[in-house]
């Protein structure tokens, strides 16, 4: 990886964001969020730090329906974000960020402006644009790549167990969510070389 040409264009923490909801649409307006991960990657020092949140049974609405769900684990993860220069998702052009914008946007939470310039760029339309494969899914793109790394299988029962604050379904989520980041930080770095750096903001 040719850290210079990052560093040249103002970037040097990188974060690699993946979210996990429960929803009946994939949609933020029939939806919450049950945690976040992201990896922050420093070039300059070459540094990692994981953060990450996921709900608590004291913050479930199902057990307590005055609560807006994922309104604590929001602003968190919006300061967060604004620590980074660049923010790499997997689909997160189309899902995770437009459903925490929204979700931001309907709890009356600040959300990143196009202001705080911080770029975005998402692995599936890399993959997309740098690629030729038969899905750009996240674990079809990383199994083609070589990355050792496995996806954990999506099992909505624990997702839904962890909705109502299940403490073993709550872990199989995290896990998952986690293994999400390092695999889309494995694939990025698998393609960033082939195209610019990214110049979008949101």
């Amino acid at each position: 990886m040719n850290i210079q040409r990052y560093i040249d264009k103002g970037v040097t923490k990188i974060g690699f964001l993946d979210i996990e909801s429960k929803t009946d649409s994939f949609k933020a307006s029939s939806g919450y969020m049950i945690s976040w991960v992201l990896k922050v990657v420093d070039l300059e020092t070459k540094e990692e730090i994981d953060y990450s949140m996921i709900l608590d049974e004291a913050q479930n609405p199902l057990k307590n329906p005055k609560l807006d769900y994922d309104r604590f684990l929001l602003p968190e993860l919006v300061r967060t974000m604004k620590e980074c220069d660049l923010i790499v998702t997997h689909y997160g052009t189309w899902f995770d960020i437009p459903f925490i914008r929204t979700r931001c946007q309907m709890l009356g939470l600040e959300f990143i402006q196009h202001s705080d310039k911080i770029r975005f760029a998402d692995t599936w339309k890399m993959a997309k644009l740098a690629g030729s494969y038969k899905s750009n899914g996240l674990d079809f793109v990383s199994k083609t790549l070589g990355v050792k790394l496995e996806k954990t299988v999506v099992d909505y029962k624990e997702w839904t167990k962890a909705v109502w604050g299940d403490k073993k379904s709550l872990r199989y989520v995290m896990e998952h969510n986690i293994i999400d980041v390092d695999v889309t930080k494995s694939v990025w770095e698998k393609l960033e070389a082939t195209l610019p750096v990214p110049m979008r903001y949101y």
